[in-house]
């Protein structure tokens, strides 16, 4: 009867569950598991800060940042074209005035009696192998003297038609013959209108 009692409880001893210090040893190995891992993620952690705390203090942060914002304001900043603005064109009256060429100024230029006078605002209409030119005049300092005279070419010879043109040159008068051509001759008109438009825009 011993002996039987002895097996039972041998027995009993073989079928209990796993005893409770075992438990928490398994219990344990996790929980050193779970702190390696808080550990390894928080030293990561505290290794990129202390990478980012070196780079501020060498400044490497702030020559990047300012690298970045340069470049995003030239990127975003336009481009300023630097122009120069265009002098208004003188509207002028007639659509057939032209701005005269430097070779017709010099030789009605040539003629005038009054040492330092010269042209300016000088203006043409050619109608065939009539040059019908006018300009203001102006003497060595640059004030105006006639506001607007005309005189006309044909054939290179200059005659002298406004009042103006008469007694500030010594061209022959281009209402006498060969020419005939009076002051108030429509071409004259319209080159002397030119002429004074210029000078208001002038």
């Amino acid at each position: 009867m011993l002996a039987a009692q002895s097996r039972s409880v041998n027995r009993t001893k073989d079928s209990m569950p796993i005893e409770p210090d075992e438990r928490l040893g398994i219990r344990g190995q996790s929980k050193a598991v779970v702190r390696a891992l808080i550990t390894s993620v928080v030293s990561v952690f505290a290794l990129i800060v202390v990478v980012v705390l070196i780079s501020k203090a060498l400044g490497l942060g702030e020559e990047e940042s300012e690298s970045t914002a340069a470049t995003t304001t030239s990127s975003s900043a336009p481009t300023a074209q630097q122009t120069t603005p265009a002098a208004a064109p003188v509207s002028l009256s007639d659509p057939r005035c032209a701005p005269a060429s430097e070779n017709v100024v010099a030789q009605v230029q040539a003629g005038l009696t009054m040492d330092g006078y010269r042209f300016t605002n000088a203006t043409v209409i050619i109608d065939g192998r009539l040059t019908f030119f006018g300009a203001t005049t102006v003497d060595a300092s640059g004030q105006m003297q006639e506001r607007s005279d005309v005189w006309i070419l044909r054939d290179h010879v200059v005659f002298a038609s406004t009042g103006g043109a008469r007694s500030n040159s010594q061209f022959p008068k281009a209402s006498s013959s060969p020419l005939s051509i009076s002051p108030g001759d429509e071409r004259v008109r319209a080159v002397d209108a030119c002429v004074v438009d210029a000078t208001r825009g002038s």
